[in-house]
């Protein structure tokens, strides 16, 4: 399995920009790590990470999303599938 699936482009501050930078092309996924991520993870393993995909080319934003499920939040993280919502 490739360990270069995603690459960072940028880090995104204001909730704004998001829009902005999938009409740009620059990214077909944003992840919006939740408030104190780390510290709840480590500390709970109750953290928060919202997927968001470019859906203007749906096939793409499907592919997208189950990639990061399947290699990240499964895989890596060792994050038991029961844990996943999906909003």
């Amino acid at each position: 399995m490739p360990t270069n699936i995603m690459n960072v482009i940028a880090r995104i501050d204001n909730p704004q920009d998001i829009q902005t930078t999938f009409k740009e092309g620059k990214a077909d996924i944003i992840l919006v790590f939740g408030d104190h991520f780390g510290e709840n993870f480590r500390h709970t393993g109750d953290a928060s990470v919202q997927l968001i995909t470019d859906g203007t080319d749906p096939n793409t934003a499907s592919y997208a999303d189950g990639i990061c499920i399947q290699c990240y939040f499964i895989g890596s993280a060792g994050i038991k599938r029961d844990n996943i919502k999906h909003h």
